[in-house]
């Protein structure tokens, strides 16, 4: 292979590797990655094949069985190869933060913070996918977004540090992942009755636009004819699929935080997102550590007119879940009820509830 030609097909690697991760068709994936490796001296195959695994979960790259063979890890060295990995995930001095999300809590202006102003690329702590935009494409995005702990490895070894977005509850079992690998938590909630609103419009937004490769149900969870029912049967439907959930996911992390477990910065969409945006940008800061969140920095996201997440506040407004059906309405009280001798829900009860 003439060097110039060598130089353009290795320059080829890394937007091959995001194609691949955002591919989720399994035979086309597969055929194409395995084309692209046989343009390769076999000096370089092997570690091309490592950097298309590491793009796509699901890759394997085709061998004969003699090769297959050839490369296997008996067990002691795969325990001790992860043995090193941990370790050197522990021990990597990188800011990890895991921020843990109700829906349409204001997240995703938390993390434009840490990926503009910080500088944190974003990583995705569920799958081990290249980004969380990759595992939505791969039939992720209804699975429960519990930490992997392979995920948690592979994203500790970037030496660059990570901001994750991920709706997930606390166990005293993530606790310690998190504490394992140096992950700081910072946990969004919203008054339930808004979120459920705010899922309604996405929800009807998403049936509109969608095109994927797999039915809409595995991106919502919700029956095929969602956005055929009016309004109100919507919001009730939305309110029994989602308030369980909402409930066990501030619990659980106010219980971990009680019990010592986890020490996470709580935020809240009404009185912080729609609060004092300086002081925010402070606290992020404060919790983050200032080397890596400049408080100016931070500030001037969320005060950037061309920022998404900031422009979302605009519209998506606090009390916009007051017209919600009586059965919607009753049914979330009862749920926060249910908790009201073990945690303080009152961020879950919002206007509509008051």
């Amino acid at each position: 292979m003439h060097a110039h030609a060598a130089n353009d097909v290795e320059s080829q690697i890394r937007p091959m590797m995001t194609w691949m991760s955002r591919n989720p068709n399994g035979r086309e994936m597969l055929d194409v990655g395995n084309e692209f490796i046989l343009r390769f001296p076999p000096q370089r195959a092997l570690a091309v094949a490592t950097a298309m695994s590491l793009a796509n979960p699901f890759f394997l790259p085709k061998v004969p069985d003699q090769a297959a063979n050839d490369l296997a890890v008996p067990l002691e060295d795969f325990a001790e190869i992860i043995m090193r990995a941990k370790l050197t995930a522990q021990k990597a001095r990188q800011s990890n933060v895991l921020i843990a999300a109700a829906p349409f809590s204001g997240a995703d202006l938390i993390l434009s913070a840490l990926t503009r102003a910080a500088g944190l690329p974003e990583a995705c702590l569920y799958a081990t996918t290249l980004d969380g935009q990759a595992a939505t494409l791969q039939g992720a995005e209804l699975r429960e977004q519990e930490l992997d702990e392979l995920a948690l490895i592979q994203n500790g070894l970037n030496m660059r540090g990570y901001a994750a977005s991920h709706a997930v509850r606390c166990t005293p079992y993530m606790s310690r992942l998190m504490s394992t690998y140096g992950v700081k938590p910072i946990v969004t909630s919203r008054a339930i009755a808004d979120t459920i609103a705010a899922l309604d419009e996405a929800a009807l937004a998403a049936r509109t636009a969608h095109d994927g490769l797999y039915p809409a149900y595995f991106t919502d969870g919700l029956p095929g004819n969602f956005h055929q029912l009016t309004r109100d049967e919507r919001l009730t439907l939305l309110a029994y699929r989602w308030t369980p959930w909402l409930v066990q996911f501030f619990v659980s992390w106010q219980t971990c935080a009680r019990e010592g477990l986890a020490q996470p910065l709580f935020l809240g969409y009404e009185e912080d997102m729609h609060g004092d945006l300086d002081l925010l940008a402070a606290r992020i800061a404060d919790f983050v550590g200032y080397e890596v969140a400049d408080i100016e920095k931070v500030a001037i996201v969320f005060a950037d007119t061309e920022n998404p997440a900031a422009a979302r506040l605009k519209t998506d407004l606090v009390g916009r879940g007051a017209d919600l059906p009586a059965a919607a309405r009753d049914f979330i009280q009862a749920s926060i009820d249910d908790f009201r001798n073990d945690v303080d829900l009152t961020p879950l009860v919002g206007a509509a509830l008051a």
